[in-house]
């Protein structure tokens, strides 16, 4: 039987509620970022110095209102785009422009989960006490869908990481060594920011340290996983459904996840690497400019991480790809592809259990004791299935299939 809006809201209870909230929150906490950033950006692209930088940067110039607004939903959004073909290298030094597209970057991404977390916890203190929003927006702090505090942890050490790695294998370099100190802390702050996803950079990558270079590749490399982590370590209808494994809530079970996803990336990136090195090996073997294992390699993780960044071709305004043959470019449209995808979960979460649905926790808790069904147990637990949909006379709003099939082993 097919369950009314205003069924569904009786049945289901807060956590309907919940979702219908979280659906609004999210929608509303896009909109208030995008038009935060655009009104920080815009008017500041209209001043003197900054509109004189976009006309310098860009050959026939760029209208300022239009840079600051795609500029805004690039990094929020990171999309790893900029209108200037030398995206944020223009305006280093210039700390207005760069915290602001840092800030976006975080709130949309990588500390997204965070600030959506602070956002619902904000609004819980500003609604009515007691009231029925309360209790959903309550709902949502008692149940967070990731370990948020582990999840702060783990993004703040890497983007202090990547931070420190500019600073520190960076000295002797001439192209960072000229940059005066406080802009280069700077500058490495924002590239942190713009190294796992937005795809933003400050400084041209062929002009790094190589030891830099690998460690941003790691991190690239890495870029989803303590997101992937926390969302399968707290995905306990998976777990308990399909009988991957026990629930664990120790290290051995963030460990297991790991394995489990080192694998699943390790052999797809190497593979891809493999046959572009193979397609441009005429490239690499006569040593033209951009091309070396290395750079490929970078390619393919920077593709499969779906950053964006690029170690480029010297005097062109492309990334390294650019220059690579047809055949290399399908390859990679198939790397970042397979890569975007590669955070979801094995398996669904039920969003809501309504009342009969306790029946799949039955199969769920059956199905991990023994791994199987026997013939008569499907049959029944099929039948119970069906059944739960249908309300029971006399009463408003309930399902009891446990009387059901009790009346059908009567009827026997």
């Amino acid at each position: 039987m097919e369950l009314s809006e205003h069924d569904r809201l009786e049945l289901g209870g807060v956590e309907y509620r919940a979702l219908q909230a979280l659906l609004f929150i999210l929608v509303g906490y896009q909109i208030f970022w995008y038009t935060m950033g655009t009104i920080f950006l815009v008017p500041y692209a209209y001043r003197s110095s900054t509109k004189a930088i976009l006309r310098d940067a860009q050959p026939g110039g760029v209208n300022p209102g239009w840079w600051a607004f795609f500029a805004t939903v690039t990094e929020f959004a990171n999309g790893g785009l900029n209108i200037l073909n030398a995206n944020f290298i223009p305006f280093s030094g210039k700390p207005f422009i760069l915290l602001v597209a840092g800030s976006l970057a975080f709130l949309g991404q990588t500390q997204f989960p965070i600030f959506l977390r602070l956002t619902i916890w904000l609004m819980k203190k500003m609604s009515p006490k007691g009231s029925r929003f309360q209790n959903t927006l309550d709902f949502l702090l008692q149940h967070p869908r990731r370990e948020t505090w582990y999840l702060l942890f783990i993004q703040i050490s890497i983007d202090i990481t990547a931070w420190l790695c500019f600073e520190i294998l960076n000295i002797g370099i001439p192209d960072v060594e000229s940059i005066p100190t406080g802009t280069r802390i700077l500058d490495g702050l924002f590239q942190a920011t713009g190294l796992r996803t937005s795809g933003a950079y400050i400084i041209s990558f062929s002009s790094l340290a190589p030891a830099c270079l690998v460690a941003y590749l790691i991190i690239m490399y890495i870029s989803s996983y303590p997101l992937v982590l926390t969302l399968r370590k707290t995905n306990t209808y998976e777990e308990r459904s399909i009988g991957l494994q026990e629930h664990d809530s120790s290290a051995a079970g963030i460990a297991s996840h790991l394995q489990k996803q080192l694998a699943y990336d390790i052999w797809f990136q190497f593979f891809a690497f493999f046959l572009i090195c193979i397609i441009e090996r005429g490239h690499i073997v006569r040593g033209d400019p951009g091309f070396s294992e290395f750079s490929v390699l970078f390619e393919v993780t920077s593709a499969y991480g779906t950053v964006g960044l690029s170690t480029g071709v010297p005097g062109k305004d492309y990334s390294l790809c650019g220059d690579f043959a047809s055949l290399s470019k399908v390859v990679l449209l198939f790397v970042m592809v397979r890569g975007r995808h590669r955070g979801l979960p094995l398996a669904i979460d039920r969003s809501i259990l309504l009342p009969g649905e306790e029946l799949m926790q039955r199969m769920d808790a059956e199905y991990s004791e023994r791994g199987v069904y026997s013939s008569g147990e499907i049959e029944e637990l099929r039948d119970d299935i069906e059944q739960s949909g249908r309300r029971v006379p006399g009463t408003k709003g309930k399902q009891d299939p446990e009387r059901t099939r009790s009346d059908r082993e009567h009827s026997r």
